[in-house]
């Protein structure tokens, strides 16, 4: 959703009939109060960029605030604010924006923003440019674990096998499951049944000797053509053997990417699809049910299950982090401070009842984050970057805790192919 004025949020499967959706519910003069949450955005965003075309910036303004109440405080809104301000003659207000910006840690070249001329060259403008290139520092002290042993492998996600001691770990390229031991040693456990399907999530439920994995037919597979988009499956495996003992399919005709998965403690699979923007679960080894419908996601991401044995977590691409109640799929959004960026996380694990661990790949720098919430678990009230090195972390995806260390896929490969695969 970039240019024209709009806001560009940066998320995988964004769909493309958004634009259809809008100009038919401005066709229809629908109610705006029955639309889903993302159909009221898609509504303002279409409506923003006209506003801006006409450099209307008042009006533009009006319909970027309530696009900023929808995504809960992006940072693209930030630099997107000062810039009405800077032409609405409002300088305190777009410095305000900018330090919002500058204090969620990340890098943007503002001086290149013709739209921000205006402000440029003063005491606060250098102050802000100064505390943003500082956000690229390097942080943390990671040390590689271990490797792949292809490279074009394409990891996705890691899990850890307590039973087996090991490491699991997905390759989109190959739609291979590798099995990595603590001396290192790499071992494929299970291969991809479809062809153009790459192995994207996993999830291990020690508890009933259960691996879970999700694929999706992406143009990283080999073997991938366009005729099989908008396909996916969930596989249930036994944990020791690789034995495949079930299969789900998501439902044909429609567009899925089964993608990021958890398993709770009773055994209910919580399945994020980030194609079709929704939330689906398999009670105990039961059927596919829906238990969030389209129109509440952006881009459903990492879910992960919080520590209360009610709730989950779930990072969307856009929107932040939404808690969800597990029976009902009963959806609140995270409160947090304005300056805190809480797009862009792909993998999200829980580290206690007040911390979650988040891995960023959709902000610049990317990043490791360590997000802490208050009490009841609602409120995010401070994020602090654990892991931030441009040299090293060029892709990070997901992380796994094994005892208090936590493993994560720093360079996953993915940006090595072009959006056909090559």
């Amino acid at each position: 959703m970039s240019g024209g004025g709009r806001i560009p949020v940066t998320m995988p499967n964004a769909s493309a009939k958004i634009a259809t959706i809008v100009a038919l519910m401005f066709a229809c003069s629908l109610d705006l109060s029955a639309q889903t949450t993302m159909q009221r955005y898609a509504t303002h965003d279409s409506a923003a960029a006209a506003a801006r075309k006409a450099r209307d910036w008042p009006e533009y303004s009006r319909h970027v605030l309530v696009l900023d109440s929808i995504l809960g405080g992006h940072p693209n809104v930030q630099i997107v604010g000062a810039r009405i301000a800077a032409h609405l003659g409002d300088t305190a207000s777009a410095y305000a924006r900018l330090r919002d910006f500058a204090a969620m840690g990340l890098d943007r070249n503002i001086e290149a923003d013709s739209e921000l001329v205006t402000l440029k060259g003063t005491p606060a403008w250098k102050s802000i440019s100064a505390r943003i290139a500082s956000n690229t520092a390097v942080i943390g002290s990671p040390v590689a674990a271990f490797t792949m042993p292809d490279s074009d492998f394409v990891a996705e996600d890691i899990t850890w096998d307590p039973i087996g001691s090991r490491w699991l770990v997905t390759g989109i390229r190959r739609s291979v499951i590798v099995a990595v031991g603590r001396d290192g040693a790499h071992r494929t456990i299970a291969t991809g049944p479809d062809k153009g399907r790459g192995y994207l999530a996993l999830a291990v439920d020690s508890a009933h000797g259960v691996l879970w994995a999700t694929t999706e037919a992406i143009p990283l597979a080999l073997g991938f053509d366009t005729t099989m988009a908008g396909r996916s499956s969930v596989f249930r495996y036994d944990l020791k053997s690789g034995k495949l003992l079930q299969r789900y399919d998501m439902p044909a005709g429609e567009n899925h990417g089964a993608g990021d998965i958890a398993v709770a403690e009773n055994g209910d699979l919580f399945i994020a699809d980030a194609a079709d923007r929704a939330l689906y679960v398999i009670r105990n080894g039961g059927t596919l049910q829906q238990l969030v419908a389209k129109g509440e996601f952006f881009s459903p991401q990492g879910p992960a299950i919080a520590r209360d044995g009610r709730h989950l977590y779930l990072a969307d691409y856009g929107r932040g982090i939404a808690k969800i109640e597990r029976n009902t799929g009963a959806v609140t959004w995270l409160n947090h401070p304005r300056d805190v960026a809480l797009n862009g996380i792909d993998g999200l694990t829980v580290l206690d009842a007040q911390t979650l661990i988040g891995v960023q790949n959709g902000t610049n720098p990317n990043r490791v984050i360590r997000i802490s919430l208050d009490p009841s678990g609602s409120t995010i009230t401070r994020v602090t970057v654990i892991a931030q090195n441009k040299s090293t972390i060029r892709e990070p995806t997901h992380g796994v805790l094994v005892g208090r260390d936590y493993y994560f896929i720093a360079n996953g490969g993915f940006g090595a192919f072009d959006d056909n695969g090559k």
